[in-house]
């Protein structure tokens, strides 16, 4: 948050992730609300990545289950959408997420991978859902037919850097710099121009984190 007073537009968003909650994770909510209150609160955005991931063996449920919902109810607290992590939990996710759709709860699907009734599910609650590299690999034809499917008004670009590069470059450690790969390749999936993809992406994020760049 600190770095982010450096940069005129650069913002942040802060929340613990589904797989770093400890048993200390109360800790963190009480810390999150001391900077949503302090000097910096108009660099910070959203919250999230939050959400659940049952990927990995071990993983405690209801921590992961609480954490959520406490990381969901501090983002409505102070108005500000979420960012959805979810991995091999999408009924788990979407049953949460319902408990709250008439609260003006909003944000964005991370990295999405889900299925077509996932994606227009999340639409539905005022999600968008966020493309990256991984609409490039060939075994993801399912999320390529998803992104032809939804309208630009639904969609965000992202990166998930260091991570999930496109197929040009696996392998490879990612950076920001391939929004503008990401983003040609959406333009030619749904046969429009890249111009108008950049506009109405960036349109998406600036109204759903109401960021002014004026």
């Amino acid at each position: 948050v600190q770095l982010a007073t450096t940069f005129e537009n650069v913002w942040a968003t802060l929340g613990t992730h589904p797989n770093d909650l400890t048993a200390t994770w109360k800790d963190d909510v009480t810390a999150y609300k001391k900077m949503l209150e302090g000097p910096y609160k108009h660099k910070i955005v959203g919250i999230g990545e939050i959400g659940l991931d049952y990927h990995y063996p071990k993983y405690d449920k209801q921590r992961q289950y609480n954490g959520f919902k406490a990381q969901i109810e501090l983002a409505l607290e102070y108005n500000l959408p979420i960012i959805i992590h979810t991995r091999d939990a999408h009924d788990e996710t979407l049953k949460i997420v319902e408990e709250y759709k008439h609260n003006n709860l909003r944000g964005i699907i991370h990295c999405f991978s889900e299925s077509a009734s996932f994606a227009q599910h999340a639409r539905e609650l005022n999600f968008l859902l966020g493309m990256g590299g991984t609409i490039t690999y060939p075994k993801n034809q399912y999320l390529r037919d998803i992104c032809i499917e939804t309208p630009l008004t639904s969609i965000v670009l992202e990166t998930d850097a260091p991570f999930l590069p496109p197929q040009y470059m696996r392998g490879q450690q990612n950076s920001p710099t391939q929004i503008a790969y990401i983003a040609q390749f959406l333009a030619t999936l749904k046969n429009v121009t890249i111009e108008k993809v950049a506009q109405q992406t960036t349109i998406n994020a600036l109204n759903l984190f109401s960021i002014s760049l004026n």
